[in-house]
């Protein structure tokens, strides 16, 4: 199509006389007669041009394959320069008529798409003298011509085109041509010349001529035929000229598509053809056309791939626009100058990249936005934070008026020594949720955990001009909830506690604040120092909750005990402190006054901060006692918290050393353990992520809700094991024998980037009919490494309307980055299909086992059954049903069973173009005391792919899929939460048919994976260049 707009773009609005078109036309019917005429009256119209109109040549754009009673009459003027039509057939067909005496060709052997196999042809009375020429069409795929074939060869001879005879008896050359290849890069593949170098035709790898259209519709001047055997033209205009005869009337036109007119009149591609002749003006196609392309390809996807990242969405759009003008100009250039090169490849690639790049940042943008409200979350409501985030920036530091609360437990360190771990995590569980959720429900900020001590101020990040009178009103609601909880605490058998709070109000600077290691939402300044002299001074006045005098200003209704003024560390001059009068009185008193929330009962901790006490959940159930109490030394805090900067960074190496010299330090440090599994897993090295899972839970034996989710964990990465072992698993590829086209018969290479992290692959493959030798090396930085050899067998056979395929398959792989050292495969399979005609299906069983080393780990089976159903003679409907069973016998406790349902829709719109949508639903059902339930997914893909020509081909695919744990992880942690994987990504593959057997094949991608409760988000990038020979 683009390709059509540039040719359009170039047409001239001339009219050329050189070449005047005889036409057979409506007004002549009506003049002379209905058609057919008899071959007479052909004669007549052929004498007069020739004689009286003496034109120089003259070519007759109609067929006379059947003799007839007049042929002499047409025979009478063979000694004239007249050229009569002939047409050859692909296909062995019963000839008619006879073909001409054609022209001798010398040289290299022509191409098998110049062979013709049937001819109709002209009448034995004229084949005998005549001169001929053919009119045989070269349609493209999408029903145009674009191109002619000046020679074909027919039974040893060779057969000249309508305009090529026309051209050669005008200049009065000998019937003799030469075909040579062309050795110039930058020239066709063959190149055809007369015996007087003269006429030079540039052909393709095919014989074809590409057709150089320099002219509208009405280009050529155009007679009716009436006007020629009644002597009404002018005598001169035809003297000289080259003249055709054809037929536009209804009924006998003969109207093709071409890229200037979608009904042109088919005797004008003579005329064309005719033109360049005579200019000699012809468009070359390079012989390198591939590599130049290919080059063009990588050096627009190094352009964008290097300037899009580090630009604004609105400038690399810009670029990839530029990049796209600058080609079609180029592109412009190029034709003008005579050289084609396909247009559509970089255009289509570029969109491609940009519609990437764009979901990319689309989803990055995102992906920020639920990080800010997941950030902002941790210290805030929910629903507070989306209203922050669409406010504008709110980690913006800012100086700002608050009011700042510090609560800590009195000896709570001595009553935490004399608990179990599991005692002291489900208490810290029920004081810290009672304090979050009352801050929460009171419009305050959680600042942080301090082991028992917890700090939150109001006013920031949302204003609120009575942050004083929320943050007192706070202050006694956990005061009163603390004292419930230690009534429940002591019918328990447990000591009560006892908390003090300290409150003050003034001006600090609030915002994210820290380095490059690490940052959080924090408030600094002398207000906040106060605020923790106030909390410091309940032990020494024995008081439950201290305020300043510049808190109790903004208080109404507010029954305060003055307790005077008294020096404060840090401050020279002494502060005034306040206390409620009664607690129970004052905080009866302050809620019936106007603006004030009324206080919420102490209920069970809400779902919106149990993610933020996760750290010191683990830390406080998983470390032992004595070590849950103590300081970690400074270089310790340090290096875990730069541990976790890189990983929520997605620095997974650097994580994983800090991790480990953590753990040198500090072995009894359980949520480094925890954090290495996830650094291990998100890097790539599932196995040893298990065996660090296994680990925790054998050393630390922690309590049944942190348990349940390490194991929910490990059961994922298991999950993962097993797809990256046999990555076809996963989408059920293994369950049907399907064919590898281009593998088989073919020795292919293919070296491939990815993105997070970078990788290097080697892909090479040798088959002979059934059996197929796999070798893939693929590395990493970081010494990451993967190699597999495999042998696969394959065979079909067909039975009456059946067809069976039988596959066998075995593989040695070798993971470095899964510490596999020894994987073994094997995977037998058979599936019986019968057509659709209309409605057709198939049945296939496969059988697998799969070894880590060296130890059985695997074994499954898949049971598919399928029906297809031809709905139109271009679309089918297709469905699957799948039964999948999986035991690993490494764990006697655990397996597996599968549903997947798929369905799906093919397309063939047009010759050059096919659609594709499949949709599928799994549903897996892992079995044993440790399971924790079933898993579904859903997944949709959307494919379609349009041949730009005999020899390129281009294939868009996206895909979407999103999976769910149906059992929630903890539910003391997390409530009802589900962990939901999600996946999308996108496809572009374009392929060529090079010279010599080789097919090349550019392949690029792009993903992003993410986890709702794995903390995991991988953005993946992947291009892949592809050759393959095929002897």
């Amino acid at each position: 199509m683009l390709q059509d707009l540039r040719t359009q773009s170039l047409l001239q609005d001339r009219v050329d006389g050189r070449i005047i078109i005889v036409d057979i036309d409506e007004h002549a019917l009506q003049t002379v007669g209905r058609w057919p005429w008899d071959r007479s009256t052909i004669a007549r119209l052929l004498h007069t041009l020739s004689e009286e109109g003496q034109a120089a040549v003259i070519g007759v754009d109609l067929l006379f394959p059947e003799p007839s009673a007049d042929d002499d009459a047409l025979a009478s003027l063979t000694e004239r320069p007249i050229i009569f039509a002939q047409s050859f057939g692909a296909e062995r067909q019963r000839p008619s008529g006879m073909p001409g005496a054609g022209v001798s060709l010398h040289g290299v052997e022509p191409p098998a798409a110049m062979h013709a196999q049937s001819v109709v042809g002209i009448t034995p009375a004229l084949a005998r003298q005549a001169k001929a020429g053919h009119i045989s069409p070269t349609f493209d795929p999408d029903g145009k011509i674009r191109h002619i074939k000046p020679l074909l060869t027919y039974q040893g001879r060779a057969h000249e085109t309508l305009a090529l005879a026309m051209m050669r008896a005008f200049l009065e050359h000998p019937p003799a041509y030469s075909l040579s290849l062309n050795p110039e890069p930058l020239g066709s593949a063959y190149q055809l010349t007369d015996s007087t170098n003269i006429i030079q035709l540039p052909l393709d790898a095919q014989g074809r001529l590409r057709l150089p259209f320099q002219t509208q519709t009405h280009g050529f001047l155009h007679v009716s035929a009436a006007d020629v055997l009644h002597g009404a033209l002018p005598r001169d205009l035809l003297a000289n000229r080259l003249v055709l005869l054809g037929s536009s009337a209804t009924g006998l036109g003969d109207l093709v598509a071409t890229p200037v007119h979608p009904t042109h009149p088919a005797i004008q591609i003579h005329a064309t053809l005719l033109q360049a002749l005579l200019d000699r003006h012809f468009i070359i196609q390079p012989q390198t056309t591939p590599i130049i392309l290919f080059a063009i390809l990588l050096l627009l996807v190094l352009i964008v791939e290097i300037a899009l990242p580090r630009t604004a969405p609105i400038k690399g759009a810009a670029i990839v626009i530029a990049l796209a003008a600058l080609w079609v100009v180029l592109n412009h250039l190029a034709w003008r100058q005579g050289y084609h090169l396909p247009i559509s490849p970089p255009l289509i690639l570029l969109a491609a990249l940009l519609m990437i790049h764009g979901l990319s940042a689309l989803q990055s943008a995102r992906g920020e936005k639920r990080h800010l409200v997941r950030q902002l979350g941790a210290y805030l409501p929910r629903e507070v934070a989306r209203q922050v985030i669409r406010g504008g920036d709110p980690f913006k530091p800012e100086r700002r008026p608050l009011t700042v609360m510090f609560i800590d437990l009195r000896d709570f360190t001595a009553m935490a020594e004399g608990m179990a771990p599991e005692a002291l995590a489900e208490l810290m569980d029920r004081y810290l949720s009672l304090v979050t959720r009352l801050i929460h429900n009171h419009g305050g900020t959680l600042d942080k955990y301090m082991g028992d001590g917890v700090m939150a101020f109001w006013g920031a990040p949302l204003e609120n001009p009575a942050h004083a009178q929320a943050a007192y009103q706070a202050a006694l609601d956990i005061a009163h909830g603390i004292d419930q909880l230690s009534q429940s605490l002591s019918s328990e058998g447990l000591p009560p506690l006892r908390a003090g709070i300290g409150l003050h109000t003034g001006t600090a600077t609030v915002g994210n604040l820290g380095t490059r290691f690490r940052h959080t939402y924090t408030a600094l300044g002398d207000t906040v120092n106060i605020a923790a002299r106030m909390e410091g001074l309940t032990r020494a006045l024995d008081k439950t909750i201290l305020l300043t005098g510049d808190t109790a200003q903004q208080l109404h209704h507010a029954e305060l005990e003055d307790l005077g003024l008294h020096q404060v560390r840090g401050r020279r001059e002494p502060v005034r402190i306040l206390t409620p009068a009664r607690l129970a009185r004052a905080r009866a008193t302050l809620a019936q006054a106007p603006g004030t929330d009324s206080p919420a009962s102490p209920a069970s901790p809400s779902p919106d901060i149990r993610l933020s006490i996760l750290p010191a959940l683990l830390l406080a159930a998983l470390s032992l006692p004595a070590a849950a109490q103590r300081e970690p030394a400074p270089d310790v805090d340090m290096l875990y918290q730069q541990a976790l900067t890189a990983l929520h960074a997605g620095q997974n190496q650097q994580a994983i050393e800090r991790l480990e010299r953590l753990i040198e330090l500090q072995p009894n440090h359980a949520g480094a353990h925890l954090d290495l599994a996830l650094a291990y897993r998100n890097d790539g090295d599932l196995r040893q992520a298990e065996r660090i899972l296994d680990r925790l839970l054998n050393r630390f034996d922690p309590p049944p809700a942190i348990r349940l989710l390490i194991e929910r964990l490990r059961q994922s990465i298991r999950q993962s094991i097993r797809q990256s072992i046999d990555p076809s698993m996963e989408d059920g590829r293994q369950t049907t024998v399907e064919p590898k086209p281009g593998l088989h018969q073919a020795l292919g290479y293919a070296s491939n980037v990815n993105a997070g992290p970078r990788e290097r692959v080697i892909d090479i493959d040798l088959g002979y009919g059934p059996l197929e030798l796999q070798l893939d090396e693929s590395s990493r930085p970081q010494a990451d490494h993967y190699s597999e050899t495999g042998l696969r067998l394959q065979h079909t056979v067909p039975w009456r309307t059946l067809r069976l395929d039988l596959t066998a398959q075995a593989d040695l792989r070798r993971h470095a980055h899964l510490s596999i050292h020894d994987t073994d495969f094997l995977h037998t399979g058979m599936l019986l299909t019968r057509p659709p005609q209309p409605l057709g299906w198939d049945i296939g069983l496969s059988l697998n086992h799969l070894r880590l080393d060296n130890a059985p780990y695997l074994n499954g089976g898949i049971l598919a059954f399928g029906l297809q159903w031809r709905i139109a003679p271009h679309a089918t409907l297709h469905t699957q049903l799948q039964s999948v069973i999986e035991d690993y016998p490494s764990d006697p406790v655990y397996d597996a069973r599968l549903w997947r349902a798929r369905l799906g829709a093919d397309w063939t719109p047009a010759p050059a173009w096919s659609l594709a949508l499949n949709l599928e639903w799994e549903n897996d059902r892992a079995e044993g005391d440790r399971a924790g339930g079933d898993r579904q997914a859903l997944s949709a893909r959307l494919a379609a792919a349009h041949r730009l020509g005999p020899d390129s081909q281009i294939e868009l695919a996206a895909r979407a899929l999103q999976r769910q744990d149906q059992a929630p992880y903890s539910p003391l942690l997390f409530g009802d939460t589900h962990r939901t994987i999600r996946r999308q990504d996108i496809t572009a593959i374009y392929s060529h048919r090079l010279p010599q057997n080789l097919v090349a094949s550019l392949e690029m991608s792009a993903r992003r994976d993410t986890s709702t409760i794995d903390l995991f988000t991988q953005d993946n990038w992947h291009a892949e260049l592809r050759l393959t020979w095929r002897p």
